[in-house]
Order: structure tokens, then sequence, then C-alpha cells
């Protein structure tokens, strides 16, 4: 600067070189500042977030590839909120590679995210990036191929709105059984949890197993009576709500990680129930992507329950637990009628997508068709949640068409569900190589039918003809035809004992 100064000849190199170095240092001070600003709000975050209300969210300030590769597979944002361009960006553009990159206001999510797939490739190798394929695809495709039923995607309920009953008898049954952890079963190289490092566990929920004592009063029905009522309070709009799945009560250990996902069809809403943690104090914000497109950051109160569109939301936590455990309850549901969808297509829209839903509904409750087990699979009619026209639509129609071309329709499932025997034999042994496996389009097979419906001269039949003990439902990622059995007749169901002196051991659905 003082030669520029001292020269008499570049006038306007040196008013260049001036601005230059007045914006250079502008920037720096801004930085400085930032940092200093960070620092100090990280401090009194970490110390403010202890007394932090049951529910409470912050302030969503950021988008999907941000916290964790969300629709890009190893795609985490490096555009820090510290450089000069978002610090100062009247006086530095942006340059070309960080056009269109969310801004990062993380830290190096990069490198944690990096870590996390190294952990799991040391262990497991190819396997976990086949995972993670499928969760970005996933991600990419179905939220934006589902019906959307409210304007943000989740609600919480704070304890003190839920129902005081099922929140007692939560209490009492975890009080009698929190020693009582089962390590969860998760596939190699399985990539939605860390549990290679920080493992899960799990505390049956069973309410046919008589091990199981604690609950005077068996909290099932009301537990899914009360998830009835608060799903059909926040969405009116569908006529009736009915139950996919009670998953037991998953524990957390310290340092996990739940990848962002969201839940496989037919799970349209959800309600994660947070049973207990520990320390009490601690906090572990599920992070939802919203219909807003921005980033929620929920904490929850032993107690408290958060309600979520699970098709459609992403969510997940990105951040590692930092405690001894924490506990939380899942139930599953989908909905069976509507008088009324909620969805943002015009008239003309409507027509594009196949004229009126509401009688679409209509139609199909008068023909019977309900949940995804009781949908004609040889028909072109789309489970309600699903938009037509949408990719995942068109993946439903065409995998529906290759079973009708393939004779495998679901009149052997139906006959499986149904424990109608003769008339199964009578189909299998026509083509028992093609149909003993069959999957109908949720993945599907006789023997998981079998199981679930409890018939054990099915079952038995099904397993001598070649029927696979091992099978997983939801082409590989739900529950085999043990942890059916289980999950719908206890332990000590005939079916139950049959698979177990197989050698079959449970394995419930990823979550």
């Amino acid at each position: 600067m003082r030669a520029c100064l001292l020269s008499t000849k570049s006038e306007r190199r040196c008013d260049e070189t001036k601005q230059s170095f007045i914006k250079w240092n502008l920037a720096l001070i801004s930085i400085a500042f930032l940092n200093i600003v960070n620092v100090t709000t990280a401090f009194v975050d970490t110390e403010s977030k202890e007394s932090e209300t049951a529910g409470a969210t912050t302030t969503p300030t950021y988008g999907v590839d941000v916290s964790m590769p969300i629709h890009h597979k190893d795609t985490v944002s490096i555009n820090y909120d510290y450089f000069p361009h978002n610090v100062l960006p009247s006086l530095y553009p942006t340059p070309q590679m960080f056009r269109n990159m969310p801004i990062q206001p993380l830290g190096d999510r990069k490198a944690f995210y990096h870590q996390f797939m190294e952990e799991c490739r040391v262990r497991y190798g190819d396997r976990c990036d086949e995972y993670k394929e499928y969760r970005i695809q996933t991600n990419l495709k179905q939220p934006k191929s589902m019906v959307n039923y409210t304007e943000t995607g989740f609600k919480v309920l704070p304890v003190a709105q839920t129902n005081s009953k099922v929140t007692n008898l939560l209490n009492e049954f975890w009080n009698f059984h929190r020693e009582e952890w089962t390590p969860e079963l998760w596939p190699d190289g399985n990539t939605y949890v860390n549990h290679w490092s920080s493992p899960t566990y799990m505390v049956s929920v069973d309410h046919h197993d008589t091990s199981l004592r604690g609950s005077r009063v068996d909290f099932h029905p009301l537990l899914w009576q009360a998830a009835k009522d608060a799903v059909s309070e926040w969405i009116p709009q569908v006529d009736e709500w009915i139950e996919c799945s009670m998953y037991g009560i998953r524990v957390y250990t310290e340092g996990a990680i739940l990848n962002s996902h969201v839940d496989r069809l037919p799970q349209v809403v959800s309600i994660v129930i947070n049973i207990a943690q520990d320390p009490y104090e601690v906090t572990w914000p599920l992070e939802v992507i919203g219909h807003d497109g921005l980033a929620h950051n929920v904490t929850l109160q032993p107690g408290d329950w958060l309600l979520y569109e699970s098709h459609s939301i992403i969510h997940g936590r990105p951040f590692p637990f930092r405690g001894n455990y924490y506990a939380n309850l899942f139930l599953h549901l989908e909905p069976k009628g509507h008088s009324q969808l909620h969805h943002q297509h015009s008239g003309a829209d409507e027509q594009d997508h196949g004229g009126d839903m509401k009688q679409q509904y209509a139609s199909a409750l008068e023909s019977g068709i309900g949940g995804h087990e009781t949908m004609d699979v040889t028909t072109t009619n789309l489970p309600p949640y699903i938009l037509p026209d949408s990719t995942s639509a068109q993946e439903y129609l065409a995998k529906q068409q290759q079973l009708k071309e393939d004779g495998t329709n679901n009149d052997i499932h139906t006959l499986a569900a149904n424990g109608k025997l003769t008339e199964l034999i009578d189909l299998i042994e026509d083509n028992q190589r093609l149909l003993v496996n069959a999957k109908d389009h949720n993945g599907w097979t006789p023997l998981h039918e079998g199981a679930r419906g409890g018939h054990m001269d099915v079952v038995r039949y099904l397993v001598e003809r070649g029927a696979d003990i091992h099978e997983r439902s939801h082409y590989g990622t739900g529950g085999n035809a043990l942890f059916y059995s289980i999950d719908q007749h206890g332990q000590h169901h005939p079916v139950t004992e049959y698979l177990k002196s197989l050698g079959a051991i449970s394995v419930g659905p990823e979550l």
C-alpha cells in the first residue's frame, strides 16, 4: 500500500488495490466477529438446550444435504457460512463451485459423514454403499410421489396433551422391563443406524408374551386408540386410520446416529413416543425436513409424542447421542378411506392426475379396498397415499402388471392369510416352484401371511413345500415370518415355536 501511495503513475491501479485491501479487511473483521458470535452462541445453546421446553423446534436455517447426504450420495455442503461471499455477499461474488450449494452452518459435516461410512466399510465392505444408494434414491423419489395430508408434515404432542392413562401404563411397563434389553439385529452393511459402534437394543412390547409382567392392563388397545384419535384430530380429512405395526421399544446408546430417511410404504403416518432417557436432561434432536423443504430440529422429553408423515417427511438423528440411553416406541398407521384429500392440485391438475381423487376413494371403499393387504393387485387401483402419474405410481403399476403376467397375483396370499389350506394346496400343486415363495406388491410371501394369521397347518405345508423361513417382506427390508408370528401371537404360539424349531431367528423391519 505504501508503494501505491508514493506512485503517481498508476493512480487507477492504486485505487483498485485500495478497494481490494479495504474489502478484505472488512471481510476478515466480519469473519472474526462471526466466529466469536458462533462460539458464544454455541456455548449459550449448550446451556439453554438443557432447559428447552418439550417439543421445541429450532428455527429452520438449512435444508437437505447439509447435516448428512439426503438427496445426493457423498454430497454434504462445504459452503461454510464464514466464507467471504456468505458474510459480505454484496462485496464478494459467490465462486462457481459454491453456486446452488446450500450454506453450511453446522461445521465440517463432510468429514463427519466420511468417517461414518468408513467405519461401516471397515466392518461390512461394499454392502454399506448399497444401502446408502437405496436410502438416497428412496429419499429422492418417494416423497414427491406421495399425497401430503398436512401443511407442515409433523406435529409435537407434549405429554400434557397425550392420553394420561396410556402414559401411566407405558411408564409402568418400562419401569418393570427397563433392564430387559435384547440386541437389535441389523443386516450387514445397513447404514440407517451406526449399529457397528453404537448398538441398539429392543424391549419387547408383545402383549401375548406371558413372561412380560408389569402392566395390570393390556395397553395395546388403549395405545392404538389414543394413536388413532391423535392422528384423526391432526388429519381430519381421512375417515379411518388402520394399524400397520407397533415396533418394540428401541433403546439407542451413546454415540448413536440415525441416518436421514423416509419410511417404507405403507407406513404413511408414524408416531415416536419418548419412553425414557438417561440422563433426563439430555436432548437429542430429531431432524425432520418439513414440507417447506427446511430442517426442523425437534426435541422430545419423556412422554412426548411426535406425529409425522413418515412416507414423505425425511427424518433422522444426524447428531450423535450424548447420553447413556434413549428409549423410543414406534407406531405406524396408514389411511383406509378418505372424505377429502389434502392436496394442492388445481382443477386442471386433478384432471391431469386422473380425475376427482375423492371419487376414486369412494369407489375404492365401495369395492372393499382399504390398506395394502386388501388391495387387488391385478387392478390398477393405487393406494390412497400415492399420487397418480408419479414415479412411485408408475413403479407400483409396473409391479402389478408383472405379477399378473407371472400369474403370481394375490390369490395365494389371500388363501394363506385366511387359512384356506385346501384351496392353497390345489393352487400350489399346479405350480409349486413358482408360487410357494411368490411375492405380492409389498414383497410378502404366503409364509408371511400364514405366520401373521397364526395358521399352523398353512405354515407347516408351505415350509414342507420349500417356503423360505428366512425370507423378509418388503423385498428384503421388512420382517420375516417368525417376526410376524411373534408380533401377532406371541412367543408361545405353535407357529412361533415351530419356526424356532427350524432355526429361524426373528428379524424385524428396518426403521
